[in-house]
This record gives structure tokens, C-alpha cells and sequence, in this order.
């Protein structure tokens, strides 16, 4: 009787990175080229387009509640970031000592990464926002000072004209500037006196995120979504409206009496201005994978820029993430992986030199997109 033989079964690359991802990479990475066809050090192609469907955008005016907008493409992997605001009293924040001891403001980030299904956000979606948000703030774009509103002030004159007075540097005409320090009025004129009041006013930017086909840790892309959208973002002239103030009389317990005023703040939907950023300090971020491919008794580390796919983000044992502002490094942070007792490769000096090299020539890259 003649011996049955085994029946070989094949798998097609894309099936077969999913069974045994780290076979599938092993097996690419000794013939010397990824899966994707990309070399070690090479980055995924951007493109990048900040016109849309901002509020104030120049080309297409919405009456949206978006103040600035950017689509990102990276590879197969598209961000769409929105930036709205809202607008608090400074009265109302909690802990000053903390607000006023540090001077830079950030913005609260929202992330969905689309997966087909609806529901609360998952892990991956919260750690993200959140790791935005802090290096947001610690990279200091976004000065406080920069979100102060100067609020103007509508109110009638004695011929029941209506008309809205801004204070110093307010909007002008012709949208130039106003350096002087007298109060400017819509109509170019300048006012002596001008009723403000002593409360003031902050706006507070939030970012939707929306990730799609993700392809690998997103954060690199989201983090240049939300730099190009708040590059083009751009806040309204607000003022107070006089019509809108309401009064109230109210007793208290020993019985005197108080008048209790409440003004509504209205945005300009035509008068605006650009965030001001501290540009200088702006970069963009990159993500490095390390990669151990057993080679006989030893082992071959091998860095891997730009991590795309399930076979090399499953098999990077450890990450680095890379922060850099023109010459200057923002931010480094590494993540061992999770393998062999839950100790990633070991990352040597040359490994991190090489990472901040490399991320360097792509924040320049970036920037000029």
C-alpha cells in the first residue's frame, strides 16, 4: 500500500500575514525589502489638503462651527481633523494657580477610528487623544495669552444707530491691523469712551479626529492633521450685544438689594483672525519599530521607519516615537514590546541617534507640504 502524502496548503501573502505575521516579515526582511516594498528607513508619501470646510475659509465660506480643517493622507491611511471652539469664562477655570504658572494652552482632542461599528471609545481611541493633547501642550504652540478674546461692544447711539466697537487692534475695514491704541469702531472711526467689562473671556479649541483604514499607530498622522488644521485655523471677533442684556433684581438675606446683569457674547460670522502659534516651535512627529530577525545562534535588529501593516506593528518588540521642532527634539518616547516575558529588543544609542536623524529630515519634509 502505498504511503499517502501530506497535502501542502498555501495561503496568499495577505492571509498568510495575518496567521503567523511574524514568520511573514522575517521571511521578506531577510531577501532585504518590507512587505509593502518600502526600504528599511523609507516613509509612507503624504498629502496634505487644509482647504475646505473651515467657516472662514477663504475659497469656501460655510456657516459651519469649524474654525479650521485639514485632510491628511498617509499611504492608505487617511485623518480628517476639525477644529471647533467654545468659549469660557476665565472666572470659571479651576485651579488657578495652575493655569497662571504654566502659559501655554492646548486642545482637547476627540479620536473615532472607523472599524465598521458604532460604540463607546475604545482603548486605542483614548490613549491617543490623550497623548495629543499632552504633547500639545508640552511642546508650547499655543500660548494662552492667544486665546484671550478682546471683545468689542454693539450697542445704539443717540440716533438709534447701530453699530460695534472694538478695542485696541480690532478688525478693521479693510482687515488691516490696528496698531494704535485708540478703540476702533466698524465704520473706521474711533471712540473715546467704550463700556466694557472687567470680566473676562477665552476661547477653548477642541479637534475631532476621524481616522480611516488604519494601517498602523496612527499617531504620527493625526498629530500632522492637527498641526496643519490649527495652522489654518482662524477665531472670530466677538462682542457684546447691548440688546441681548438682560437685568435682574435679586434680595439677599439681609436685605439689600442686587442687580444681577447677564450680556450675551456673539461671534462675527465674517470678522476673523489666525490663531497666533508660536511657529518656531512646531514639528512633526514619526514612529520607529525595532525588529529582531533570528540569524542562526544570534540575532539581527533591524529599524524600521514608518511601521505599516499587522506584521510589522505586531512584530516590532519595541517602539520609538519621535518629536522634532526644526533642530530642536520635542519629544522622544519608547515602548518595549511585548514578547519573550514582556521585554522588548534593546535599543542602543546608535538605534535612537539613527530614529532622531531620520525623523529630523522627515519634520522638514513635512513642514514644507
Amino acid at each position: 500500500m502505498e504511503e499517502e502524502q501530506p497535502e501542502f496548503i498555501q495561503f496568499t501573502p495577505n492571509v498568510f500575514s495575518r496567521i503567523a505575521p511574524d514568520i511573514y516579515l522575517e521571511r521578506n526582511l531577510k531577501e532585504g525589502i518590507r512587505p509593502n516594498l518600502r526600504k528599511y528607513e523609507e516613509f509612507r508619501s503624504v498629502q496634505v489638503n487644509d482647504k475646505g470646510f473651515g467657516r472662514y475659509d477663504e475659497s469656501n465660506p460655510t456657516k459651519s462651527s469649524v474654525l479650521g480643517s485639514s485632510v491628511v493622507k498617509v499611504g492608505k491611511t487617511t485623518v480628517i481633523c476639525a477644529i471647533t471652539g467654545g468659549i469660557v469664562s476665565d472666572d470659571d477655570i479651576l485651579n488657578q494657580a495652575t493655569t497662571f504658572s504654566n502659559p501655554f494652552a492646548t486642545v482637547y482632542p476627540l479620536v473615532e477610528i472607523a472599524r465598521g461599528r458604532s460604540g463607546a471609545c475604545t482603548d486605542e481611541e483614548m490613549i491617543l487623544a490623550q497623548k495629543l493633547y499632552e504633547t500639545l501642550k508640552s511642546s508650547g504652540i499655543i500660548r494662552k495669552s492667544a486665546l484671550k478674546i478682546k471683545y468689542g461692544y454693539k450697542g445704539r447711539t443717540s440716533d438709534e444707530k447701530v453699530e460695534v466697537i472694538f478695542p485696541h487692534n480690532g478688525p478693521q475695514p479693510d482687515g488691516a491691523d490696528n496698531d494704535d491704541n485708540d478703540e476702533v469702531m466698524t465704520d473706521g472711526n474711533t471712540a473715546e469712551t467704550i463700556p466694557f467689562q472687567d470680566k473676562q473671556y477665552s476661547f477653548v479649541l477642541y479637534a475631532n479626529l476621524q481616522v480611516f483604514s488604519r494601517t498602523g499607530p496612527p499617531f504620527d498622522i493625526c498629530w500632522t492633521a492637527l498641526i496643519k488644521a490649527l495652522k489654518n485655523t482662524k477665531l472670530p471677533y466677538t462682542f457684546l450685544d447691548e440688546d441681548s442684556t438682560v437685568s435682574k433684581t435679586v434680595k439677599s438675606r439681609s436685605g439689600a438689594n442686587a442687580t444681577i446683569e447677564r450680556s450675551q457674547l456673539i461671534c462675527d460670522p465674517v470678522l476673523n483672525y489666525p490663531i497666533k502659534l508660536e511657529e518656531h516651535k512646531i514639528g512633526y512627529s514619526s514612529t520607529f519599530g525595532l525588529v529582531t530577525i533570528p540569524d542562526g545562534e544570534k540575532s539581527q535588529e533591524i529599524l524600521l521607519a514608518d511601521i505599516e501593516g499587522e506584521s510589522e506593528e505586531s512584530a516590532s518588540t519595541s517602539l520609538v516615537h519621535v518629536v522634532v521642532a526644526g533642530d530642536k527634539l520635542t519629544s522622544l518616547t519608547i515602548h518595549g514590546g511585548s514578547k519573550a516575558g514582556g521585554n522588548g529588543s534593546r535599543i542602543t544609542k546608535d538605534f535612537i541617534k539613527k530614529s532622531i536623524d531620520l525623523a529630523h529630515q522627515r519634520s522638514l519634509h513635512l513642514s514644507s507640504i
